[in-house]
């Protein structure tokens, strides 16, 4: 059986990786925030959204997806919240368990340059999201 977290409580990795995201980015970082006023997509209607890490600077939804999430019903849920988002004005970012070891262990090292790197598809990513983000000196 599969592990399932409240959304009230905090899991280490979301705490690791805000930390993360403070030391490098000059964002507006939320915890366990719930995205407000969201309209139906496509025929889908929104439920609550509970983003693990939301960022309001630049709209962007941080998805720490553990083993829970492979499965089909839970994929499909994903799936929706994500057109949700996306026809709201939200960019996601899924991070996953298995390519992120060390972040939802605690255990070795990871970096925020890798994140980048994997996610060099997304042109909002690419073209916006460094620039908005990076803290000046």
């Amino acid at each position: 059986m599969k592990e399932q977290t409240s959304n009230k409580q905090n899991r280490p990795e979301q705490l690791r990786y805000l930390e993360y995201l403070k030391e490098d980015l000059k964002c507006d970082l939320r915890l366990e925030y719930t995205i407000p006023k969201l309209k139906t997509v496509d025929y889908i209607e929104p439920k609550k959204v509970i983003a693990d890490i939301a960022d309001l600077t630049c709209k962007m939804v941080y998805r720490l997806n553990g083993p829970i999430h492979e499965g089909r019903i839970q994929t499909l849920k994903d799936e929706d919240q994500k057109v949700i988002l996306e026809g709201n004005g939200w960019h996601v970012m899924d991070i996953w368990y298995y390519k992120y070891v060390a972040l939802f262990s605690g255990k070795g090292d990871w970096k925020w340059q890798t994140l980048i790197l994997e996610n060099e598809n997304d042109e909002f990513y690419l073209d916006n999201f460094r620039h908005l983000t990076k803290k000046s000196d």
